[in-house]
């Protein structure tokens, strides 16, 4: 088990219908939607934490509000939740903003500047204690994580539809 980073795609009236609920029915709404068919998902696992840090340079636990590449894991609004298991959500309008932000990122380059020292020093789940080999390993599949969700975003932005970010 471990904690893993679910982005769900939900329409306008499904985002309005999800944040008027009571905080006690949000978590099986979104459970709801993310078992029904033909719901765009997307599933990074373990490997939030480590793309937040490519982006961001540290840990989600420390999400800037208004930092488009720190959102981008960890959503625009929080729904409910702690600072490392929580419901999120990012409007269409945010994700524009988003998007724009990690299409000027250079991912080799991210990968070049981010240490695994400075991942240690950071605390990235669920790694921070692993071998340096392990770590880099992480690493690089959090540079083809965030490419992905980059793409998953981008089609979002082309649907005009919003995210809701599971983290747990």
């Amino acid at each position: 088990m471990g904690l893993y980073g679910i982005y769900t795609q939900v329409s306008d009236a499904e985002l309005v219908d999800i944040r008027s609920l009571p905080l006690s029915q949000i978590e099986d709404r979104v459970f709801d939607l993310s078992e029904g068919e033909n719901v765009p998902e997307l599933d990074i696992g373990t490997a939030w934490d480590g793309v937040h840090f490519l982006l961001t340079g540290v840990s989600a636990r420390h999400a800037r509000h208004g930092d488009a590449l720190s959102e981008a894991i960890t959503g625009e609004g929080r729904l409910l939740g702690s600072d490392v298991s929580f419901v999120a959500y990012t409007t269409t309008e945010r994700l524009r903003a988003i998007v724009g932000a990690l299409e000027q990122q250079d991912v080799p380059g991210l990968l070049a500047r981010r240490t695994v020292e400075e991942f240690r020093q950071a605390a990235i789940y669920p790694g921070a204690h692993w071998s340096t080999d392990a770590i880099q390993q992480l690493l690089a599949q959090c540079a083809e994580e965030l490419t992905t969700l980059e793409a998953f975003f981008r089609g979002a932005v082309l649907h005009e539809m919003n995210i809701i970010v599971e983290i747990g």
